[in-house]
Formats: structure tokens, C-alpha cells, sequence
């Protein structure tokens, strides 16, 4: 497997568990060298109190020389305690926590420490047991000669402990600096990494995201070359323009669906048709009859947004289309007849409504089925302003109530017939509708425009001639 096929948390998930393993081995080796160094520093003092000995043992002597009573017993103890203090630093002492120097080069010094004790021990217990004021003080003078080597040996042994606690610093402090240095390359590494195997990257498909955003579909592919999740992340972003370019492309054919305004002798049709995404949910059609003199047309809005809903769309549109060459129905027996066939398409999660209208220009009459959508604009003599009329949605149940109804127009009327992205917005701001068709289309296609609108609005405007 290479390495760029790795996920980011196993690489990121290695480099920092090597940091934190070295940087636990720093602090596991500082921890035993404070111990060490706790330890070296009772020998030092252990190790400077023998020449404290020493020399004081050499005082005593003198004084028992002189017959000073006092200084017999003191002098037995200062040496007892020389020959304790040297016992620890060879063999250590439990009690007190202090181990024995396993050094060679220190043992050798003790061990010399031990041949010149020997007699100079032997000299201490002579000079305590003679009675001959003479002989001791030849005995003392012995002793304070023989002190001059016996201290040259202790000081060898101190100073080697010295030497060897100093030794150990400099292992500790070259082994941090290392510690330290290795981490310094560890966050260069991972910083180097960082951008240049996931910022970058990231960064070329921020940028493509942006033209994408900004209306640029034609955007050159992400070359994948790993399998990451930056790979991944690639891969996603070529999907997602690709899907992008299918969205558009169904957007662009439901517009070419759609019927060229129209205007006649009889009446004039504009439309309004702003989706909000790439694909609406909203579609509208017409047809103008001329042998029989009438104007059949449906507004619908279906639930989504996706390339489902274009698909849902136009199977409710060729719905109606043919129920319009249906003549021996009723306007309400067409809507059910597309209710009934819609219901083997449309699924459980998704519905439509619309509203269907026929303009007979014979009889002066309008026609107008409900089936979801239940309002729609009236300017005419007998009714001014918006109109309610019930209808059930379309492809929820087959057996659901469609009701026809009717009313005149005359010369100069006008009717809009609009979805709720467009509806919804009339009811809240509560708009006078002008008296004009020209200018209540065009508060229309402005509502249409505004930043208030986030579903699909779509329109259609007839002015009666």
C-alpha cells in the first residue's frame, strides 16, 4: 500500500504518536536521572563527611594523647561512624535508600580507601589502649601523617562520584537537546505535510468550488491520485460538478418545455418562471384551440427540487396534456383522470397540486379546477382581488374530491394564476392588486425577483381583450 493511500489519521495519527512516544521517553529518562541525581548527591555529602572524619579523628588523637578523658569515647565513635559511612557507600543501606556504587572506577577508590583505613584503625585502637603519655603521643603523630593519605583516597572517591554525577548531566542534557531537535523536525515535517498533502490540495478544490458557486459548471475534472480523504474529498467534488451539469442540463429542457407567451385578438398571456435551484419544481402550459375557441391551460408545483421532481414534473404535464384532447370530460373528470394515473408514479413521499383552467371565449366563461393550488388572482366586474377555491393535491389518493366552477369575464379582465413561491408572499404583505394588467404583472415578476422568494415562483398572467 503507498503511503498517500493512507487515511489523514493514520499518517497524522503516526507522526503524533511518535512525538508523544519520544517526548514520554524524554520525561521517563529526566524521572530516573533526578532519581540518579538525588542519589549521587547523598553519596557526595556521604563521601565529603569521611574527610569531615578524617580530620576530625586526627583532633581527637591529639587530645588523647593529652590524656583528655573526654575525647576517648569521642574518638571511638568518629571512628565507628568512618567505618559505618564507608560500609554504605560500598554496600548501600536500605533503610536510608542509598544503593551502592557499582561504578568500578569509584570501588577501586573505596577499596583503597579500605587498605589505608586498616592501619590507620589499628593506630586509633593502639593510641586509645597505651598508658605510655610518650608512645602516644609518637602514636598521634603517626595518625596525623598517615591522615594526609587516608584523606588523598577519600578525595579521590569524592570527586570521582562527582565526575560521574557530572557525566550524567551532560547524557541528559545532549539526550534532551536531541529529544528537543527531533520534535523541531517532527513539526517541520508534519507542518511541511500539512501543506502540502492536505492544504494545497484542499485549497485547489476551495478554489474550483468557488467558480462552480460563482456559475462556472465547465471546470476542469480534480485529477485523483490517492485514496485519502483528500482523495475522496476530489472524487466527491467531480461527482458533484457532474451531477451539477445534469441539474442544469434538465433546468435548460424544462425551460424549453415551456410555451412562448402569446397574444392574440382574444387574450394576451405572459408567464413568470424564476426557479430557485437549477431545476424547479413549478411548470405551466397552454393551449389555444382556435376551432372550438378556447384556452386550456394548468399551472402545477411539485414537492422538490431534484432530478426526481423534473421527472415527476413531466409525467404530470403529459398528464395533463392529454387530458386536454379528452373533450368528452369535464374540466373536474380531467383533474381526477390525472389524479388516477399519477398515483402509479408518484410515491408516498411526494405529491403535487396545481390548477387547472379554461377559458371559452364563445360563452365568456372561465372555468377553474383546483387541485392544490387554492388561489388565484381575479380582476373582472363582479370579482376584485384574490380568489379561494378548494381542491385536494394531486397523486395522494385516487378517490378525492375535484369540484368544478365557473365565472364570466369580459373585455378588459384579467386573471394570474400563480404558485405558492409566489402566493405565499401576497397573502403576508397583504398587496393592492392594480387595476392594470401591465402593472400587476409587473409587481409580479418584481415580487419574483426579491430577495424574500426561496421556493419556485411561477406565473402565468392572461389579459382578456
Amino acid at each position: 500500500m503507498r503511503i498517500q493511500d493512507l487515511s489523514l489519521k493514520v499518517k497524522l495519527g503516526s507522526i503524533f504518536t511518535i512525538a508523544l512516544l519520544l517526548n514520554f521517553f524524554g520525561f521517563y529518562v529526566m524521572i530516573n536521572f533526578l532519581d540518579e541525581h538525588k542519589h549521587d548527591s547523598h553519596l557526595i555529602n556521604l563521601a565529603g563527611s569521611q574527610r569531615m572524619l578524617t580530620m576530625q579523628m586526627v583532633n581527637e588523637a591529639y587530645h588523647v594523647a593529652e590524656s583528655n578523658p573526654i575525647y576517648y569515647t569521642q574518638l571511638r565513635a568518629t571512628a565507628k561512624k568512618f567505618e559505618k559511612n564507608q560500609e554504605v557507600l560500598i554496600f548501600g543501606n536500605n533503610s536510608s535508600g542509598i544503593h551502592g556504587i557499582k561504578a568500578p572506577n569509584i570501588t577501586a577508590h573505596l577499596v583503597e580507601v579500605l587498605h589505608e583505613w586498616q592501619p590507620f584503625s589499628q593506630k586509633l585502637d593502639r593510641l586509645i589502649k597505651s598508658n605510655d603519655p610518650s608512645e602516644k603521643r609518637q602514636i598521634a603523630a603517626e595518625i596525623q601523617q598517615d591522615s594526609f593519605l587516608l584523606l588523598r583516597k577519600v578525595n579521590n572517591v569524592t570527586n570521582q562520584i562527582e565526575q560521574n554525577s557530572e557525566h550524567k548531566v551532560e547524557i541528559i542534557k545532549n539526550i534532551q537537546i536531541s529529544i528537543m531537535l527531533v520534535n523541531v523536525f517532527i513539526f517541520l515535517f508534519a507542518t511541511w505535510a500539512s501543506i502540502h498533502h492536505i492544504i494545497h490540495p484542499i485549497t485547489d478544490v476551495i478554489q474550483l468550488m468557488k467558480r462552480v458557486a460563482d456559475g462556472d459548471i465547465n471546470v476542469k475534472k480534480l485529477t485523483i491520485e490517492r485514496s485519502d480523504e483528500v482523495g475522496h474529498l476530489a472524487q466527491s467534488f467531480n461527482q458533484m460538478v457532474s451531477n451539477l451539469k445534469h441539474l442544469v442540463l434538465t433546468g435548460k429542457v424544462q425551460v424549453d418545455f415551456l410555451p412562448p407567451e402569446l397574444n392574440n385578438e382574444n387574450f394576451e398571456i405572459k408567464s413568470i418562471y424564476k426557479p430557485s435551484e437549477y431545476v424547479s419544481g413549478d411548470f405551466y402550459h397552454y393551449i389555444w384551440d382556435k376551432e372550438r375557441n378556447t384556452l386550456y391551460g394548468y399551472l402545477i408545483d411539485i414537492m422538490g427540487h431534484g432530478l426526481d421532481t423534473a421527472l415527476h414534473t413531466s409525467h404530470i404535464h403529459v398528464l395533463f396534456e392529454q387530458a386536454a384532447h379528452k373533450h368528452d370530460l369535464s374540466l373536474a373528470e380531467k383533474v381526477k383522470w390525472v389524479n388516477h394515473e399519477s398515483i402509479k408514479f408518484l410515491t408516498n413521499e411526494t405529491f403535487a397540486t396545481g390548477i387547472c383552467f379554461e377559458f371559452n371565449f364563445l360563452t365568456s366563461s372561465l372555468k377553474y379546477v383546483s387541485c392544490g393550488i387554492n388561489h388565484f388572482i381575479a380582476m373582472t366586474k363582479e370579482q376584485k382581488g384574490m380568489i379561494t377555491v378548494e381542491g385536494a393535491f394531486l397523486g395522494i389518493m385516487e378517490a378525492m374530491p375535484f369540484e368544478e366552477y365557473e365565472m364570466p369575464f369580459k373585455s378588459g379582465d384579467y386573471f394570474n394564476f400563480l404558485t405558492d413561491g409566489l402566493l405565499d408572499h401576497l397573502h403576508v404583505d397583504q398587496y393592492q392588486f392594480p387595476s392594470s394588467f401591465q402593472a400587476s404583472y409587473e409587481m409580479l415578476v418584481a415580487l419574483s425577483n426579491s430577495a424574500i422568494i426561496t421556493d419556485d415562483a411561477s406565473g402565468l398572467c392572461i389579459n382578456i381583450k
